[in-house]
């Protein structure tokens, strides 16, 4: 069966541990570039990557983790702070490899 995965619609999260900047002013913010949103998986792929890269700042980031809301849905980078998955902007995107497995979807 061909598989489109929208990474949002299908429960994948991206944060960024540590983001929130108490009493920075409104514009101090990260905003994270994911890139592509969907993957297609046609009839056969396993595996598929997409890439998260930092908007052009001057804030330095903390790690973003991500996480799935499907079982059939397994990130298999970025899962923990300890990965240390950290863009420093986007020219230096950090990939994330999703594997789907089809007997749970």
């Amino acid at each position: 069966m061909s598989r489109t995965l929208s990474l949002f619609k299908a429960g994948v999260t991206i944060v960024a541990v540590g983001a929130a900047l108490i009493g920075c002013p409104n514009n101090s913010r990260i905003v994270l570039i994911v890139a592509p949103d969907e993957l297609n998986f046609g009839d056969t792929a396993e595996e598929l990557t997409f890439s998260v890269a930092k908007s052009r700042s001057d804030i330095t980031m903390p790690p973003f983790v991500v996480s799935s809301g499907s079982p059939g849905i397994v990130l298999l980078d970025c899962t923990s702070p300890a990965d240390d998955c950290v863009s420093s902007g986007p020219i230096d995107p950090i990939e994330v490899r999703v594997r789907v497995d089809r007997s749970l979807m």
